[in-house]
């Protein structure tokens, strides 16, 4: 796919289609190529359904870094979330685990390991509260550790669970716009 960069003084990160259906990315300076590529992929179908119309629109997202209490606050308040779900919906599937962390790592927004440790996304928060749940209940279900259950446990307390897996699927890269 073809689309034009225009850096400038400016904080987000947009899209834009213009009336004769070119691709215009908006970005601050400096701002990462690698991350413009991975923005554009994942608005890959709404560009080209904007673009069919030719129709001048636009889309967002904040790509100013994080400041460090900033990011402090966030990894408190995760943890805190986290538990709080983890703990309701633990003993809502007769589930145990031995403790929660929060991580920041790309790609990974919920695990469990062999020694019953859950391991937590931080910019999850930043997301709905029906995908904090939909990945709270699907690290839970896999503490059992029967891959071919996991989906019917998830199914059985969050039926709707894949709208939501599908919303991280094609927005996560929301959750990473600020570093």
């Amino acid at each position: 796919m073809e689309y034009q960069i225009i850096y400038g003084n400016r904080t987000t990160l947009g899209i834009q289609i213009t009336p004769e259906g070119h691709v215009v990315v908006r970005a601050p300076r400096h701002y990462p190529k690698r991350k413009i590529r991975q923005f554009v992929r994942m608005k890959k179908e709404w560009i080209h359904k904007k673009a069919e119309g030719r129709k001048t629109d636009a889309w967002y997202i904040n790509a100013q870094p994080y400041q460090k209490e900033e990011k402090v606050q966030y990894l408190n308040s995760a943890l805190e979330i986290f538990t709080v779900k983890a703990d309701y919906y633990a003993a809502l599937m007769g589930i145990s685990y031995a403790q929660i962390e929060v991580t920041e790592k790309y790609g990974q927004w919920g695990k469990c390991t062999k020694d019953g440790r859950l391991l937590f996304n931080w910019r999850l928060i930043l997301a709905p509260e029906e995908v904090l749940d939909y990945v709270v209940i699907n690290t839970l279900a896999r503490v059992k550790n029967y891959p071919f259950l996991t989906i019917r446990m998830v199914e059985q307390v969050m039926p709707d669970f894949q709208v939501w897996k599908q919303w991280l699927k094609e927005r996560s890269i929301l959750l990473w716009s600020r570093e």
